[in-house]
């Protein structure tokens, strides 16, 4: 098939998206494309998915659309690099991903009792994730978390960890009462060397997020949120 015939049609489907990614990537393809790797467009992929968030967020459907798009073809090239270097192709990402969808929801697909709500589903969910990763530890479930997550979502995650092993205390009660003893350690630290600061300032602000675990709130969405109203607050005079 030609390059130009391919490229001008009325409509296109998931088998043009591969080929569209194998032309690019092909020895006479493009130049900048055949010679990405995964660490060159990481970025890209953070940013594409941001982007969705942003278009979920202003609840623009022809946006969302158009940035999906952008994630399916991030996840395409990324398969697109494996294959070419032999290891695993885009069928595989899919067959995994169902294997796995299958294999999480047996109150779907094997018909499993005891699964009634939605948090019953997140328990469940936790379970089976543990088992089919082996993660039997607290180190192990801890350690899985990954560090490229934003700094309060990867927060609430270990909170919610540590307290599932039972290392952390589940009240609310004792989570505010370690807020407080934080923030009255770093109002008095005044005198003391910057890099103390910046620790008592880490513990108040991951204790914080163990807090918004026990009231059940995003921290990070809560951040963002919160991010918008002071925005508006401090540009309001200008209008």
């Amino acid at each position: 098939m030609a390059t130009e015939a391919f490229l001008w049609k009325d409509s296109y489907k998931m088998e043009d998206l591969l080929e569209i990614i194998r032309l690019l990537r092909a020895p006479d393809g493009c130049p900048w494309d055949k010679v990405q790797t995964h660490a060159s467009i990481r970025s890209c992929m953070v940013e594409e998915a941001y982007e969705v968030v942003d278009a979920i967020d202003r609840q623009d459907a022809h946006m969302l659309q158009e940035e999906l798009g952008d994630v399916l073809m991030q996840v395409v090239f990324h398969a697109g690099i494996e294959q070419d270097a032999g290891r695993f192709d885009f069928d595989s990402v899919c067959d995994g991903i169902c294997k796995k969808m299958i294999f999480r929801h047996p109150h779907v697909f094997a018909h499993a009792e005891g699964v009634d709500s939605s948090e019953q589903v997140l328990v469940q969910w936790e379970a089976l994730k543990e088992k089919e990763k082996a993660l039997y530890t607290a180190r192990q479930d801890l350690e899985a978390i990954p560090n490229c997550l934003p700094a309060l979502i990867q927060a609430q995650k270990q909170h919610k960890r540590a307290m599932r092993h039972g290392l952390v205390a589940q009240t609310r009660e004792y989570t505010g009462q370690q807020l407080t003893e934080n923030l009255q350690a770093l109002l008095q630290a005044g005198d003391e060397p910057r890099q103390e600061k910046e620790k008592r300032l880490g513990e108040l602000l991951h204790g914080l997020c163990g807090l918004a675990n026990a009231w059940d709130i995003g921290a990070e969405q809560v951040l963002a949120d919160e991010n918008k109203r002071f925005l508006q607050r401090v540009t309001e005079p200008e209008k």
